[in-house]
């Protein structure tokens, strides 16, 4: 079987960056995607903001392949009880660490950033499991969860954001510190990747058209239907461009 996984710091970062290749990925006869989304995306919002956000990324995956049932479910994996949704050919592990906002220092529960950088020694997720304690900890679970879904001799395909802040300028810390994570992985564990450029690309030329353009803003309007409708002007930074690099 071929994998694919999309390693993003927040529900619709895939959607919106590398949505084009996810939805031809979920079409790939023999191909089984694998989500994983590292934080809640709550902006500090206790609204059930963070959990309509899930469900917009539940709703996105399960509409691409015509609406199957999707079983939601805890799991034993990596020593911690983790979410995952799945349905059809693709899987949804939800981390809901904590927001660590525009500046990476979060909202009062701690950030991956902060995490990743020692500034903290524990992050608990949002639903109140076990904390993650240190940095290892975080990228011992992404690690455990890629290699549960990979078959022995697969060379993967691993999709986020660019870890450089030269090639990726002002991205989101839980963009760069997921990414960080994802690439310490692929440079070990025998994995192909690409990576994405997220927020800069509002700044370069529309590149995407054609089917390409209307699989993206597919997923992303499936997303919006749990969110109160699609955000069009995020789509309209970001929905027509795609750049990035193979690692």
């Amino acid at each position: 079987m071929i994998h694919s996984y999309y390693i993003a710091g927040h529900s619709d970062d895939a959607l919106l960056f590398r949505g084009q290749q996810l939805y031809i990925d979920q079409h790939t006869q023999g191909a089984q995607v694998v989500h994983i989304t590292t934080t809640a995306g709550d902006a500090g919002r206790t609204d059930g903001w963070w959990q309509a956000r899930e469900q917009g990324n539940v709703a996105a995956l399960n509409a691409s392949m015509g609406d199957p049932p999707v079983v939601s479910e805890r799991i034993a994996m990596g020593g911690r009880q983790l979410t995952r949704y799945r349905a059809a050919n693709w899987f949804l592990y939800p981390l809901r660490l904590p927001d660590g906002g525009l500046d990476g220092n979060g909202f009062g529960h701690g950030s991956l950033t902060q995490l990743r950088n020692g500034q903290i020694s524990s992050l608990t997720p949002l639903d109140g499991s076990a904390p993650y304690r240190g940095w290892s900890a975080f990228v011992s679970i992404l690690r455990a969860i890629m290699a549960a879904h990979r078959d022995s001799g697969e060379v993967p395909w691993a999709n986020t954001a660019d870890p450089s802040s030269t090639s990726n300028p002002g991205d989101h810390p839980d963009h760069y510190a997921t990414a960080a994570a994802v690439d310490s992985i692929a440079g070990t564990d025998n994995m192909n990747a690409w990576y994405w450029v997220s927020y800069d690309t509002q700044h370069r030329p529309a590149n995407l058209g054609g089917f390409d353009l209307e699989a993206k803003r597919f997923l992303f309007a499936a997303y919006g239907w749990e969110t109160g409708g699609p955000n069009e002007q995020e789509w309209s930074w970001w929905g027509q461009r795609d750049y990035g690099r193979v690692r």
